[in-house]
C-alpha cells in the first residue's frame, strides 16, 4: 500500500510534468527564475529565439546581468517588484546569444503557494522586433514628414516676408508715380504755360526754363533710380575674383573732380580680393562714397578712410543665412554731417530720405540698392553714425 508521502511525490511529479508540457508548448520565450533572480529553466522555443545552443552555460546566472548596463537596473527592479507579489511588465532591447539584435516585451509573474509563499518567478518574453522596427519606421516617417512640413512652413513664411516687402515696395512705387513723378511733370506744365504767357520777359523766361530743367533732372533721376533698384533686385550675381584695391583706384578717379572741388582726402588701407561681381560691388562703393562727399560739412574738407579686416562668424550674431565661417568687413568712414543712430535701419529702406530734396540732391534709393546687392552676395551692410561727427558703413562679404 502506498504511503501518503509517496502519493504526494507522485502528485508533485505529475504537476511538474504538466507544467513542463505547458511551458514547452508556448511559442514565446519562457524562463523560470529562483527568488534570487537566477535562471533555472528556459523552454525550447526560448532557446531557439535566444539562439542558445546549451542552456547549461546560462543556468544559475543572475538574469539582469545578461541584459547589458543600459537595461540592468530596469530588469532588476522588475524582478524585485515581482518578488513582492505583483506581476510586472516592460519592453527592452537585448541581443541574442549570437549577438543578433532583438526587442522583447517581458511579463514577470510571481509563482507561490499560501503555505510556502513566492518560491519562483515565471518570465514570458515575446519577440517584438518586427513590431518595434515597424514603429521605428513610422516614427522616422513622421519625423521626416514633420521636417518636410517645417521646411515648407519656413519657406512659406519666407515667401510671405518677401511678398510683404514686395507689397511695401509696390506701395512706395505707387507713391512715387502718383506724387514724386507727377510733381516735376506739373511744374514743367506750369512753367511752360508761364513762358507762353510771358514770353516777352526774357529774364523771367530764363528763370522758368531753369526750373523746368531742374524738374526734368529730378524726374530723370527718379526713373533711373527705380530702374537701377529693379535691376539690383533681380540681377543674377556672377562671382569672380575682385581686387578691391583696383576697384578703389577706378572709383577715386571717377570722383576726382568733386574730390578736387571739395579738397577731400581719401585714405585706403590694403584691401582684400573678394569673390563678387565687380560691377555690382563697384556700384555699392560708389553710392557710399557719393553720400560721404555729398553729406560733408560746409566748413570742413571731407576726410574718408577705407579699411578691411577678417572677422569670425562666432564673434557676432549673423543676420543672414550663411555657410561661411568668416567674413571680410570693409569699413568706409567719413567726417560728414552724420545722422541720428535711430535711423540706422531706415536709411536702407527704399526712397527713405533723412533730408529734403532742397537740402541735398538724391532719390533716397542708393542705400537700398547697396543693401540688395550685398545680400545677393550672401553678406549684409550696416551703418553707424553720430550727428556732426560722421558716419561709417560696414560691408560684410563671405571670405569663403
Amino acid at each position: 500500500m502506498l504511503t501518503d508521502k509517496t502519493l504526494e511525490e507522485i502528485k508533485l511529479e505529475k504537476s511538474e510534468a504538466f507544467n513542463k508540457i505547458m511551458l514547452e508548448s508556448s511559442p514565446d520565450c519562457l524562463k523560470i527564475l529562483d527568488v534570487e533572480g537566477r535562471l533555472q529553466f528556459m523552454n525550447f522555443n526560448g532557446l531557439c529565439q535566444m539562439e542558445i545552443d546549451d542552456f547549461n552555460h546560462f543556468k544559475n546566472q543572475v538574469w539582469w546581468d545578461l541584459w547589458g548596463d543600459e537595461n540592468k537596473n530596469l530588469v532588476k527592479q522588475s524582478v524585485e517588484t515581482a518578488l513582492q507579489g505583483k506581476a510586472t511588465e516592460f519592453s527592452a532591447f537585448c541581443p541574442t546569444a549570437k549577438g543578433n539584435p532583438r526587442w522583447w516585451h517581458i511579463t514577470i509573474t510571481p509563482v507561490g503557494s499560501p503555505t510556502n509563499g513566492i518560491y519562483q518567478l515565471l518570465s514570458v518574453s515575446r519577440d517584438i522586433t518586427a513590431q518595434k522596427k515597424a514603429e521605428d519606421e513610422i516614427i522616422a516617417l513622421n519625423n521626416s514628414l514633420e521636417e518636410k512640413v517645417k521646411i515648407r512652413t519656413e519657406e512659406l513664411l519666407d515667401k510671405n516676408i518677401q511678398l510683404e516687402k514686395t507689397n511695401i515696395e509696390l506701395a512706395t512705387f505707387n507713391r512715387i508715380v502718383s506724387h514724386d513723378l507727377q510733381e516735376p511733370l506739373r511744374k514743367i506744365q506750369m512753367f511752360s504755360k508761364l513762358i507762353l504767357e510771358k514770353e516777352k520777359n526774357i529774364d523771367e523766361s530764363h528763370v522758368h526754363f531753369n526750373r523746368i530743367l531742374k524738374s526734368t533732372d529730378r524726374m530723370r533721376n527718379l526713373i533711373d533710380a527705380i530702374h537701377n533698384f529693379s535691376i539690383s533686385k533681380h540681377s543674377k550675381v556672377i562671382f569672380e575674383n575682385c581686387d578691391l584695391n583696383e576697384v578703389l583706384v577706378d572709383i577715386t578717379d571717377y570722383f576726382s573732380h568733386i574730390i578736387e572741388q571739395k579738397k577731400a582726402t581719401i585714405t585706403i588701407d590694403d584691401l582684400p580680393v573678394v569673390k563678387a561681381s565687380k560691377i555690382l560691388i563697384t556700384q555699392v562703393i560708389i553710392n557710399i562714397l557719393d553720400n560721404a562727399l555729398k553729406y560733408s560739412k560746409n566748413d570742413i574738407a571731407p576726410s574718408i578712410h577705407i579699411t578691411a579686416e577678417v572677422i569670425n562668424s562666432n564673434e557676432f550674431q549673423i543676420p543672414v543665412a550663411t555657410t561661411s565661417d568668416s567674413f571680410y568687413a570693409i569699413t568706409i568712414k567719413d567726417n560728414g554731417i552724420g545722422f541720428k543712430d535711430e535711423y540706422k535701419y531706415q536709411i536702407f529702406e527704399v526712397f527713405k530720405r533723412l533730408h529734403s530734396k532742397d537740402e541735398f540732391l538724391g532719390t533716397g534709393i542708393g542705400l537700398a540698392i547697396c543693401k540688395t546687392i550685398i545680400e545677393n552676395h550672401g553678406g549684409w551692410i550696416e551703418g553707424k553714425s553720430n550727428v556732426d561727427i560722421g558716419s561709417q558703413f560696414i560691408i560684410y562679404l563671405p571670405k569663403n
